[in-house]
Formats: C-alpha cells, structure tokens, sequence
C-alpha cells in the first residue's frame, strides 16, 4: 500500500506504532492490511522482464513505466514465497489494521510525496 524510502526528511511519516530508529535501516517499507497475511503469503506473482529502450518512466516512485511499442518478456519469474522475497530486499512489511491504514493513507498523502496508493480499494479483500 505504502511503498517508499524512508528518509530523514520524512520525519511527519505516520507510523507511531513503530520504531524510527529500526525502519530506517530498511531501503522501503510497504504497509498493508493485516487481512492480507495469508494472501501475502500463499500467493503466486510473476515477475516479467523487459529489454528497456522502449520504456518512459511516467510515474517513478509508483513503478509506472511505458512503452508504445509490443514488448515481448526477456525472462517472466514466478514468485511464490512473496513475504520471503520481500525479506531479501531490504523491505519492512508492516500489517496494520483497517483503522491504522486510514490514518496512515491520510497522513502520508498530507506529509510526503514518496508513495503509491495504486491498490487501496482492495484493502477490504
């Protein structure tokens, strides 16, 4: 849900439940929902690579790329252990409750722009 580098200037970031101290050793933190543990884990993603010439970055911090092009994958990786990779990324996931997720939505939006809400309507899923 959140998703970005936590940085000294984002000392108004929201997460009072936690240790500034400890995330800032995490390259990104993302924030779900805590009704999402299971699907967290047990799900399959697939990670699709692509030769990027063709590409323009139209939102960087949402991951938003694109090409007008038709891009055939270079390699397409299935991930199924996702709570397992994200460890190996120097990513902190924290589950929140709905309520602690609100607030967080606001604050964030109000206090940096280093953030993507790309998936927030499913937070009741």
């Amino acid at each position: 849900m959140f998703k970005g580098k936590y940085t000294r200037e984002d000392k108004r970031l929201p997460i009072h439940c936690l240790d500034e101290l400890e995330l800032k050793q995490y390259e990104n933190i993302i924030i779900a929902p805590e009704n999402w543990k299971s699907e967290i884990r047990n799900c399959t993603l697939y990670r699709y690579e692509f030769n990027t010439k063709n590409f323009n970055v139209i939102d960087k911090i949402a991951g938003y790329y694109i090409s007008e092009e038709i891009e055939i994958p270079i390699d397409i990786v299935s991930i199924n252990n996702c709570k397992k990779e994200i460890e190996k990324t120097n990513t902190k996931l924290i589950l929140l409750t709905e309520e602690s997720m609100m607030k967080i939505k606001s604050d964030v939006m109000e206090n940096t722009n280093k953030f993507s809400i790309i998936r927030w309507s499913n937070m009741k899923k």
